[in-house]
């Protein structure tokens, strides 16, 4: 019988679940039943399909059907949940499903895990929200300003970040903060990340530099995805957040990317879960500020700082015998640079060098 191995069952940030083929919960950790709002006892009695919202059924059973026939190998999906607390509105989830299969070929069983989930209904305010954000997707309301990366020794300029800001009609230029949490609350930060590649494309040659942009991994696993990946190419590469779960299916599209030259790096370093086989998959690692902030005062930040430097150049292969590049963010002071170079980081970014401006910016 197929279990979750005890360290996922109490420690994983994602809720997962196996599940058979005839969408009966085998084994779930806690934080799936956490998410949902069941004890494990009560669902373990159940199928997906009982506890799922009628108008998110049939795609996911098409789905399930698929990689049971083995035309997928999974799929990911925004799907909503029936809650087993009481709540009346459903719980909304973004879901990665991997079919796994015995020796000779036959089905074996899912795994399900549940990346993001809200645990409320979206009020009628951050409806009328989410519909301005899309809107402004739409037309084109959304531009990446840049922030350079430079040589930690020569201070020039060797790529820049592009980062999004919505240019409101109303409000002017909004921020992040402002619009991505409404975005994952409705499990649509897919529709940015696809402006994002877009507009880096376009504005990548004008800069003349290599361009990372933000892409989470959900949004690699979608079915669509294969189409945006066109649009990216070695001019630019994809920063994923340490922190954010990445499946089995996520990951090999992310090789076929390096498989054409274009650059991973593995952003906010040192505050999330990464092992050494996801270290592996990627090409830089990106140390998050928090991390950089008092390594020119104090010891412990520095060793701290200065192991991760050590890591990274230390993981070398036939295709990168120099190890993984790796980049500080968040440098503002003459003296943290100072330390970056005594540990031999590769670049560096933060306001030190310049803040995120628009591409007329860097046209001059």
């Amino acid at each position: 019988m197929h279990r979750i191995p005890e360290i996922l069952q109490k420690n994983s940030i994602a809720g997962i679940a196996i599940v058979g083929a005839a969408g009966e919960f085998i084994d779930v950790n806690d934080k799936f039943c956490q998410i949902l709002g069941y004890e494990k006892s009560h669902l373990l009695k159940l199928t997906f399909q009982e506890i799922t919202h009628p108008e998110d059924l049939a795609p996911d059973v098409n789905s399930y059907r698929r990689v049971m026939a083995g035309e997928l190998p999974g799929y990911t999906m925004r799907k909503r949940y029936k809650a087993g607390d009481g709540r009346a509105e459903p719980v909304r989830t973004t879901l990665l499903v991997k079919g796994y299969y015995n020796k000779d070929g036959s089905f074996a069983y899912f795994v399900s895990q549940i990346v993001e989930a809200s645990d409320s209904g979206i009020t009628e305010t951050e409806d009328r929200q989410i519909e301005a954000i899309e809107d402004g997707l739409k037309h084109g309301q959304f531009e990446l300003h840049y922030q350079p990366i430079v040589s930690a020794v020569s201070r020039e300029t060797v790529a820049y970040e592009g980062l999004a800001r919505w240019n409101h009609p109303q409000k002017g230029l909004v921020y992040p903060g402002d619009f991505l949490p409404l975005l994952k609350l409705a499990g649509k930060t897919h529709q940015l990340c696809h402006v994002v590649i877009k507009i880096a494309a376009q504005d990548q040659p004008k800069l003349g530099k290599k361009v990372a942009i933000n892409i989470n991994p959900i949004t690699i696993g979608l079915p669509d995805w294969e189409s945006w990946a066109t649009h990216i190419n070695d001019g630019t590469y994809i920063e994923i957040l340490e922190s954010e779960p990445t499946s089995d299916f996520a990951q090999s599209r992310l090789q076929a990317l390096r498989s054409r030259d274009i650059e991973i790096a593995l952003d906010d370093f040192g505050t999330g879960y990464a092992n050494y086989t996801r270290i592996g998959l990627v090409d830089i690692l990106k140390i998050d500020a928090s991390l950089v902030r008092d390594i020119d005062t104090d010891t412990t930040a520095f060793t701290r700082c200065a192991s991760i430097v050590q890591l990274a150049h230390g993981m070398m292969s036939p295709e990168k015998p120099r190890g993984l590049k790796t980049v500080a963010e968040g440098v503002e002071t003459q003296g943290q640079l100072e330390a970056l170079n005594d540990m031999h980081c590769d670049y560096g970014q933060g306001y030190l060098f310049d803040k995120p401006m628009p591409l007329s910016h860097w046209m001059k």
